[in-house]
């Protein structure tokens, strides 16, 4: 089950309790606004998130106060915006992997722009949710000598920390941690052959694809050409999530339909996995916007300590302006990112693909 979805106005509230200096205070404040009187006492425990019982009288003047914010109780959502973020930093302690490539200098690795734009974007969030979190990051070498070992405890022991949440940037094209964590997640085998049970798939061009890295939650272009009658030979790359397609294509406005989706579930021991992948980089990083900013829903607690909670997964389209340019400068930019699927799913019953 969720926690107890928390009343946006015991934020607001909060915030001018703060500023007032005291619940005295805010009451008077409150009744100046509205002629009417709401009990300090009720109103920390609004702030509080204790039950509380207000009249029809007392509601009108709270939002007669709020209005004046700018967040009337008409104009605004009851309840805050429903986040997996806030289930993110529960633990006090975040890891992010991001992908790393061979630097052109020595013992040098380098990250891409947009990873690490993520990144701050999402530890400003923390920052802003739960300011004493712990933040740390890892990379993880996109080049490896060998394939590596499917065994998570052994490849990336990191997970396994229970006193840390663990956020990977990227798909496994960019960075094979997200492989070892989706696979953790719906309870597959890391790098095998692609399994049709799983409700989530990336779909590839040959040239994308890494033929000495298979992943089982990659699948072909023919794939994606059964399911979406409007396919094309200049398709490249597609999410396929519960039978729907979403292809990445330029649209009549010259400008770039691309998508990315958040994986996230909150494990057994109270730790959250959260696997942010764009299609592009660019749409990794509107991604990470949307996990901080829209309904993306929020992340169930698992319901004993034996089995791991429900895993959420959430479609993202964005839309990108402009292209690289052509001295190497990435000229692309993130216009637009909307929330087009949102759902539970439970992991499977382990069984290797086929």
């Amino acid at each position: 089950m969720e926690r107890w979805p928390k009343l946006r106005m015991a934020k607001v509230l909060r915030e001018q309790k703060e500023k007032s200096g005291s619940f005295v205070k805010l009451e008077e404040d409150i009744q100046r606004a509205s002629e009417i009187k709401v009990d300090r006492r009720k109103l920390t425990k609004i702030v509080a998130g204790d039950n509380v019982t207000l009249s029809l009288k007392e509601l009108v003047g709270l939002d007669a106060y709020l209005s004046r914010l700018g967040q009337g109780l008409a104009e605004t959502p009851l309840f805050e915006v429903p986040q997996i973020l806030r289930g993110f930093v529960d633990r006090g302690s975040v890891l992010f992997f991001l992908g790393s490539f061979p630097g052109s200098e020595s013992q040098r690795a380098d990250l891409s722009i947009w990873d690490v734009r993520a990144m701050m974007e999402i530890q400003d969030g923390i920052n802003d949710t739960r300011p004493e979190t712990r933040v740390n990051m890892k990379d993880v070498e996109f080049e490896t000598d060998e394939m590596p070992d499917p065994n998570p405890r052994i490849s990336r022991p990191e997970l396994f920390d229970t006193k840390t949440s663990v956020c990977c940037l990227g798909s496994s094209r960019a960075c094979w941690a997200a492989e070892l964590m989706l696979a953790e997640m719906f309870n597959v085998r890391p790098f095998d052959a692609p399994n049709p049970t799983l409700p989530l798939h990336f779909v590839w061009a040959p040239k994308l694809m890494n033929a000495s890295r298979p992943s089982t939650f990659a699948l072909p272009l023919s794939a994606l050409k059964k399911l979406d009658p409007d396919f094309s030979s200049k398709d490249e790359r597609a999410l396929i999530v519960n039978g729907q397609p979403f292809v990445t294509r330029v649209t009549k406005a010259k400008k770039l339909k691309d998508y990315g989706v958040i994986v996230a579930q909150r494990r057994k021991t109270g730790q959250a996995f959260v696997v942010i992948a764009g299609l592009s980089a660019p749409a990794t990083y509107a991604t990470a916007l949307a996990f901080l900013n829209q309904r993306t829903g929020t992340l169930p607690m698992a319901p004993n300590k034996k089995v791991h909670g429900p895993i959420r997964l959430a479609v993202i389209e964005v839309a990108v302006r402009g292209a690289r340019g052509k001295v190497k400068r990435d000229m692309r930019e993130v216009e637009k990112t909307e929330v087009v699927h949102s759902a539970l799913y439970e992991p499977l019953e382990y069984r290797p693909a086929s």
